[in-house]
């Protein structure tokens, strides 16, 4: 898990920018090419896995 500890989350803004474009794009207002849909929507669910990780590290951490 060595590895996991030392995860950053510099990506935040760029998460956060692939997140609101999948949600425009959901909604219609933003039109977006299959591949660039795809590669959106692949990078707001590893955004989203991202932060749950951090969350749950820190859980644990202050159940320690």
């Amino acid at each position: 898990m060595n590895q996991f500890d030392q995860l950053d989350t510099d990506f935040t803004p760029l998460g956060i920018v692939t997140m609101a474009m999948s949600w425009l794009d959901i909604f219609g207002i933003v039109v977006l090419n299959p591949f660039l849909q795809t590669i959106v929507y692949v990078m707001t669910i590893a955004w989203l896995g991202m932060q749950m990780f951090g969350f749950i590290k820190k859980q644990f951490k202050k159940k320690s």
